[in-house]
């Protein structure tokens, strides 16, 4: 899991640092660079592939010239970079990001990187026995006399071009631990008229960024996984059952007319047994969002880390509560890892503080306008006063609200 991302020059954010854990909530008013946030982390994501707009908005990512993506505030030296810091699974690597295009309609993205810290296997004989150590990669120093002094004897001492074959094996090693895991970061943005299958924009699989093909995932849970999605879902007070008509049968029924491609199907447990049965077209869209993201969080072809962008989206306050409660359980059992932002107090109800796993960040503009976070560790206390976190954000003591009406 990333612990820690440091992110430079990137839109409204000068110099910003993210201590991560499973779930982590971002609240703050309209504009203050919430989205920039996620948007800097889907940056990152690529930096193993070819950066693109393209790609940026696979990602979900509002793209944009390069000039606009590097921050341009007054008393603030123009920079043609942007600039990462990641550590993770014991490692730490430094990442710059820039546009080689000068400034051009579609930037020509070039990616670096330094890998400052990272666990590195060494063969070693001391005396008679032979054993395998993890030991820091030596940044900037002689690996040969560094192996040396901590080792009576390294098999490979001896061999051609030492030095560069431990930095490509440590390299390989490094990649594969955090840019795979980086790599497959989406900002999920659920929109309705995509999880009622009447649109498809996103391309990706098996769940696209705005709600496209929530039916296909469903069906590929497995036994358990399904299980528990509807065991879940009792807390919407009229469904009886949901379904994935695999066949797409109950279309040539007439249950689609308006010709939406979701195979879903809801039960409802006040209407007759007969005609009960409904397509995603009519479902209310309150159920749709709530499947799409206890699915998100449940299944294995998800990715391990991503981000939702507004998060309450078509939820009743109780509901959105308990949500974000049960996820956070999903979350952490399933190593998941999820950058939220919302703007519905109650969302805020539904988080323990006191588990380390689940965080609150507030975010906001200092006085130069540079994006910056305050971390919420624990529940204050106002004036003797046991308040829910929702009622101390609306009274404004967490902050995140407009002050300037």
């Amino acid at each position: 899991m990333i612990s820690e991302i440091t992110i430079n020059n990137f839109k409204s954010i000068v110099d910003l640092t993210l201590p991560l854990s499973n779930i982590n909530v971002f609240i703050g008013e309209n504009g203050c660079g919430k989205s920039n946030i996620l948007e800097a982390v889907a940056f990152l994501s690529l930096i193993g592939s070819d950066i693109s707009n393209e790609q940026l908005e696979l990602k979900g990512v509002r793209t944009a010239k390069s000039s606009l993506i590097f921050n341009s505030f007054k008393n603030t030296k123009t920079q043609k970079s942007v600039a990462f810091n990641v550590k993770g699974f014991n490692r730490e690597i430094n990442y710059k990001i820039s546009d080689q295009s000068e400034n051009s309609v579609s930037p020509k993205w070039q990616a670096l990187r330094n890998i400052v810290k990272a666990p590195f296997l060494l063969n070693v004989t001391t005396g008679r026995q032979k054993k395998d150590i993890w030991t820091d990669y030596p940044e900037n120093s002689d690996i040969q006399g560094f192996i040396e002094k901590n080792g009576d004897l390294v098999d490979i001492h001896d061999s051609i071009d030492f030095n560069e074959k431990v930095k490509l094996i440590f390299n390989l090693i490094s990649r594969t631990i955090i840019e795979e895991y980086l790599e497959k970061y989406l900002i999920y943005s659920p929109e309705t008229l995509n999880l009622r299958g009447y649109q498809t924009e996103s391309k990706k699989e098996p769940l696209g960024i705005y709600g496209e093909n929530l039916d296909v995932l469903i069906s590929s849970l497995s036994k358990d996984e399904f299980e528990t999605l509807k065991s879940k879902s009792q807390m919407i007070s009229w469904l009886e059952d949901l379904f994935v008509d695999s066949g797409d049968l109950l279309k040539m029924k007439g249950y689609k007319l308006g010709r939406s491609h979701s195979k879903l199907y809801f039960a409802d447990k006040h209407m007759k047994k007969n005609n009960n049965v409904f397509s995603s077209e009519n479902a209310n869209e309150g159920i749709l969002f709530f499947l799409f993201y206890f699915t998100l969080f449940l299944s294995k072809q998800t990715p391990n880390f991503f981000a939702i962008d507004d998060i309450e989206k078509s939820q009743n306050p109780k509901l959105c509560r308990t949500l974000i409660k049960t996820i956070c359980e999903i979350a952490i059992e399933n190593n998941k890892q999820a950058l939220i932002t919302t703007h519905h107090p109650a969302v805020l109800d539904g988080l323990n503080l006191n588990d380390d796993r689940q965080r609150l960040f507030v975010v906001k503009r200092n006085d130069e306008g540079h994006t910056v976070i305050e971390r919420i560790k624990v529940k204050p206390t106002v004036n003797g006063e046991s308040l829910k976190l929702s009622e101390m954000w609306m009274r404004g003591y967490l902050g995140a609200i407009p002050t300037n009406f």
